[in-house]
């Protein structure tokens, strides 16, 4: 068994209302504060994965320094349209070029969920995305850029607070595989820190 394991990408934290038109760099929130949505896009490039490598277990793993009472349900959607991290905000995909729909444009269907565990900080949490990562192989892809949202984003349950890829604990992508008889195996760490 040979593990890629990707901490190195894009990463953006967008909100609506008064801050709409916002570009933040600091941590990534997924939720509700108050009457402010919250939402957290990331981008993972993992063509260091061998093309002959079968997936067998593959994870989306956020840092959360901070969490809410409520356990809300948080979900992975793939991301339909381009973003630039540095420009991103609830409005708009990149200075200038709005999303079609604010907010981000996503797939309304999740491909992977977790429920955040009540009042918990100071861990990884991971979402299973191997589908997700089989997805964007079959279609001959080598990156894994999503939105993650909060199932229940019309009452206040609060927001969840997790690390950037600048900080101490990034987002990482695990992907877990094997490789056919006579190929070498190991694992590999990339790990310079490139979103913002």
């Amino acid at each position: 068994m040979s593990e890629l394991i990707i901490n190195t990408g894009a990463n953006a934290k967008i909100a609506n209302g008064a801050s709409a038109d916002t570009v933040f760099d600091d941590d990534l929130r997924v939720g509700r504060a108050g009457s402010t949505v919250l939402r957290t896009l990331l981008r993972f490039d993992f063509s260091a994965l061998p093309a002959s490598a079968e997936i067998s277990a593959a994870t989306l793993s956020l840092w959360l320094t901070a969490g809410v009472a409520e356990a809300p349900f948080q979900t992975v959607h793939f991301t339909t349209a381009v973003w630039t991290a540095g420009q991103t905000t609830w409005n708009s995909r990149a200075t200038g070029v709005p999303w079609s729909a604010a907010g981000g444009d996503f797939n309304a269907s999740a491909g992977a969920s977790l429920q955040i565990p009540a009042s918990s900080a100071g861990e990884y949490l991971a979402w299973d995305v191997a589908t997700m990562i089989a997805t964007v192989r079959a279609a001959s892809g080598t990156t894994l850029d999503v939105l993650l949202k909060n199932v229940n984003e019309g009452a206040s349950t609060g927001r969840s607070i997790f690390q950037r890829f600048a900080d101490a604990n990034p987002p990482k992508l695990t992907i877990a595989y094997t490789l056919p008889a006579g190929e070498a195996r190991g694992r590999v760490h990339l790990g310079i820190r490139l979103g913002v």
